[in-house]
C-alpha cells in the first residue's frame, strides 16, 4: 500500500520548532494534506491526483491566507527533494494558476522509492510563505 503523509515546520523568530498545524480532509478517498506555512501567513492544502508514485505526478494546491481568504495570482515555486539520497528530481515541476487560489502542479517526478519532500514557496504581493510535504513512495 502506498501512503502519503504530511509534515510542516513552523518557524518562530530565529528558532525552529517541530510544530505542525492544519489537518487533513476527511472526505472519502481524499489524500489532501493541509498545513500552515512556516511564516504563518498562508495555508497550503495539497492534494495529489491519485496515489503519489514513482514517475510523474500531478497535485492541486489550494492556497489561502490564515484567515481563509483565497490567495489568487501567487508566484509558486516547487522543489522536489529526496533527503536521504541528497538529491532532487531531475524534472522541473510546472505550475498553472487555475484561479481563485487554486493551482495545478504537474510533472512532480519521484525517480525512485523512498521518502520525498515537496516544498512549495508562494509569494503574493508583500506576503511570502512556504510549506513542505513529505511522501513515502514505494
Amino acid at each position: 500500500m502506498r501512503m502519503a503523509w504530511w509534515s510542516g515546520l513552523l518557524v518562530v523568530g530565529m528558532g525552529c520548532g517541530g510544530t505542525t498545524t492544519g489537518g487533513t480532509d476527511s472526505s472519502p478517498g481524499s489524500q489532501e494534506q493541509a498545513v500552515e506555512g512556516q511564516h504563518g501567513q498562508m495555508t497550503f492544502a495539497l492534494t495529489p491526483e491519485g496515489t503519489p508514485q514513482q514517475g510523474a505526478n500531478t497535485f492541486h494546491l489550494d492556497l489561502a491566507t490564515t484567515s481563509g481568504d483565497a490567495v489568487a495570482g501567487a508566484a509558486i515555486s516547487v522543489s522536489v527533494v529526496m533527503p536521504a539520497m541528497g538529491h532532487g528530481s531531475s524534472h522541473q515541476p510546472s505550475v498553472v494558476d487555475e484561479g481563485a487560489g487554486r493551482y495545478a502542479i504537474g510533472n512532480v517526478v519521484f525517480t525512485m522509492a523512498g521518502t520525498w519532500e515537496v516544498t512549495l514557496e508562494a509569494t503574493a504581493g508583500a506576503s511570502s510563505d512556504q510549506a513542505t510535504f513529505t511522501y513515502e513512495i514505494e
